[in-house]
């Protein structure tokens, strides 16, 4: 009896640790399933920015074509055409600020250098221009500089800038943006760009006026939109073909440029039909706000009527805007792009109105007019 109780105690110890044994078992196991998991989230997500909890969708408005603008025969009064523009986005992954700096002013500065075989005027984005004494002078006064120095000196409330940030002219200004703490034209930090660094990058020594203008104007504008940097920002504008060929060819070494294609609205009315037809403008920001309450599709950037027949025809002409849902990692990178509904050009409208017999009565009452001045001189 004494032999059995003891076995039977021996095997009550032995199912313990052999439960235990099961349990350690199990309990490894789901620590190797986390492990491996936390690895894929931590490491390999991060290093392609594929992780789900690190990606966004954005909805971005695709604008449809204008409907054209037709007099009683048939003859084009308004239509549309593209403009081929240049963009830019900040898409590198930099090992240091330094390279990041390099890489940007590099892309900016040969984007520059080949445009200006083109007579190309490039956007700065900033209020300040050159004069022809070579100095810089503001563009904005008041309360409107006040706010662009906030901006510029990275103050939220412009009644937080110090004395020497306030009294800042055009000339500091472009001194601390392209100085070494911000945009790093001639180094970063406390030390110069070595000549190494300026081959490789192909970088100058020195820059123009216009070119130090140009290049902290481009970057102040990319940093003003950080917080959209999916959305590139445009530095140029209806380029020709051979400069959207060096664009594209070169796409390599200019990494986050492309040209975009844009409508523009263009008229063959002439002067007689410039208050018949009116013309139109980007949505302002309290009627995009309007539209949004209403239920109505628009976005800031859109082209709508202001006035004329652009305006009291506008629900005919303008179509509807498409949309493309994008997806962005937590440094703001496209990882998908997608368009989910094309947009819709508008419907062409007629005018009862002749173009020609428009024209010539407006060719009399000018002729008519300008005898009037005359005789009474």
């Amino acid at each position: 009896m004494q032999i059995n109780n003891e076995a039977s105690a021996l095997w009550k110890v032995h199912y313990k640790i052999s439960r235990i044994s099961i349990l350690a078992v199990i309990f490894c196991c789901l620590m190797a399933v986390l492990v491996v998991r936390q690895f894929n989230l931590q490491i390999i997500q991060e290093e392609y920015g594929t992780g789900t909890d690190r990606t966004d969708i954005k909805v971005i408005a695709q604008n449809a074509a204008r409907g054209n603008i037709y007099d009683c025969n048939g003859k084009i009064l308004a239509t549309n055409r593209y403009s081929y523009n240049i963009t830019i986005a900040d898409t590198g992954s930099y090992k240091t600020d330094r390279e990041k700096h390099l890489a940007l002013n590099s892309i900016i500065y040969k984007l520059l250098a080949e445009g200006a075989k083109y007579n190309i005027k490039f956007n700065s984005g900033i209020e300040i221009i050159t004069e022809e004494d070579g100095r810089y002078q503001y563009t904005t006064d008041g309360t409107a500089l006040l706010r662009f120095k906030a901006d510029i000196f990275g103050q939220a409330d412009p009644g937080k800038l110090v004395k020497e940030q306030k009294e800042a002219d055009a000339q500091d200004c472009i001194k601390y943006l392209s100085g070494n703490s911000r945009y790093c034209l001639y180094g970063q930090g406390k030390e110069k760009y070595t000549k190494e660094e300026l081959y490789k990058y192909g970088l100058p020594e020195k820059y123009t006026k216009e070119q130090v203008l140009n290049i902290v104007g481009i970057r102040y504008m990319l940093s003003l939109n950080r917080k959209r940097s999916y959305i590139p920002v445009t530095i140029a504008a209806d380029v020709p073909y051979k400069m959207m060929v060096y664009v594209k060819e070169n796409s390599d070494i200019l990494q986050g440029t492309d040209i975009e294609k844009e409508l523009v609205r263009i008229y063959k009315g002439g002067e007689a039909f410039a208050h018949i037809l009116g013309y139109t403008g980007k949505v302002p920001a309290e009627e995009s706000e309007e539209a949004k309450k209403d239920g109505m599709y628009y976005v800031q950037e859109t082209d709508t009527g202001r006035t004329g027949i652009e305006y009291y025809m506008n629900d005919v002409l303008s179509g509807k805007n498409g949309r493309r849902k994008i997806t962005v990692n937590s440094g703001g990178k496209v990882v998908n792009d997608n368009i989910v509904e094309e947009p819709k050009t508008g419907r062409d409208v007629y005018l009862s109105i002749d173009k020609s017999l428009q024209n010539a009565v407006y060719n009399i009452l000018e002729k008519k007019l300008a005898d009037i001045l005359i005789e009474n001189l």
